[in-house]
């Protein structure tokens, strides 16, 4: 008898980023990072988070930070569904909250021993809060704007393995209202590099690029943010 188990491998990622800048004031960035795999060979989930603050002195001037979990049923296929689910905040661009979940259709375009190239399309419900405090826009209710939409979605994500010791990923990724605002979508591009320093830890250098076509209230409609930092990495194999 075969357990259910049987071939299932966790992977366990965890990452502390801390920046400091004195151009003018002493500023300092921390933040933290985890990932958490289970690949069997009939499925595969994911779920990751982060979280980080800013602070100018003793003073706290900005913080955000993601929750996301992902799962895919047959990923060893060419082509197979996932389901995810996501909350974020975001104090920079003025976002309280946004929970969304949906279901994608993934394909796989490349697959090398060193590079691949996957795409995927679907739907997603999303939920989101705005902060307008001293911003002038009709429907705001209590210094908050409230979006609750159903979007398309698409992202295409490219990995490049130049050996076990480096790994370049880029993802982009297309959401837009599925009606006569789809010309107006939110793209978002993440870059990053990982390069292995021993067999457990591991150095992590990315960036993440925002371009909003109408935001949904008055902040610049380009959003960039870099950030590295050293990360700590192991697996476990339940055979």
């Amino acid at each position: 008898m075969v357990s259910d188990t049987a071939g299932l491998k966790i992977e366990y990622a965890a990452e502390i980023q801390v920046d400091v800048d004195r151009p003018i004031q002493f500023v300092v960035d921390i933040g933290a990072s985890g990932e958490m795999k289970m690949i069997h060979p009939k499925h595969f989930f994911i779920i990751n988070g982060n979280a980080g603050v800013s602070f100018v002195g003793a003073q706290q001037i900005l913080n955000g930070g993601t929750a996301h979990a992902r799962y895919r049923p047959l990923h060893s296929k060419r082509i197979h569904p996932e389901i995810f689910a996501q909350g974020q905040w975001d104090a920079a661009r003025g976002m309280l909250s946004r929970g969304l979940a949906g279901a994608n259709c993934r394909f796989s375009i490349l697959q090398k021993s060193n590079v691949s190239l996957v795409g995927a399309t679907g739907f997603f419900y999303e939920h989101e809060r705005w902060n307008t405090a001293n911003l002038e826009m009709e429907n705001a209710v209590d210094k908050t704007h409230t979006n609750s939409l159903i979007k398309w979605n698409t992202y295409f994500r490219f990995v490049y393995r130049k050996s076990d010791s480096f790994m370049f990923k880029s993802t982009l990724f297309v959401q837009a209202r599925p009606d006569a605002l789809i010309r107006y979508p939110r793209l978002a591009l993440l870059l990053g590099t990982t390069v292995n320093i021993s067999d457990k830890f591991l150095l992590n250098i990315g960036w993440q690029l925002q371009y909003d076509f109408a935001p949904v209230i008055p902040i610049p409609n380009l959003y960039l943010q870099g950030s590295n930092g050293i990360g700590y990495a192991g697996e476990s194999v339940i055979n």
